[in-house]
């Protein structure tokens, strides 16, 4: 049976959709659920005009993106619990979110990726 399931969420409608499946999915068998968010990496920008660009926007962003991210797994993590649930929700930056995915389910021993397709 399945122990360790990933759930891998970006906040969008069909996203949470997927995690309430994915939790039921895992009260039925009695697995936990690892949630994950995946970030974008931060371009870097190698153009001359790039001197630009106020200088705290970057951090700016990845603060924000950070603030969304812990707020999309902090929901998950919770509807899991309540149902529960064992769970726990990580972020990770990526350039493809298919590779954080990919590292994050093996890291974590996952023996399923839940998601969606649309």
């Amino acid at each position: 049976m399945f122990c360790n399931v990933l759930v891998p969420t970006d906040g969008s409608d069909l996203s949470k959709l997927t995690i309430d499946k994915a939790i039921g999915f895992a009260r039925e068998s009695g697995a936990r659920l690892t949630f994950v968010y995946v970030k974008p990496a931060f371009p870097f920008l190698l153009h001359p005009e790039a001197s630009l660009i106020d200088a705290i926007a970057p951090t700016n962003l990845e603060q924000e993106a950070h603030r969304y991210a812990q707020e999309v797994i902090d929901l998950a993590v919770t509807a899991a619990r309540q149902a529960g649930v064992d769970a726990e929700g990580i972020e990770v930056e990526s350039g493809a979110p298919y590779r954080g995915i990919v590292d994050v389910a093996a890291r974590r021993g996952c023996d399923l990726i839940f998601m969606a397709l649309d």
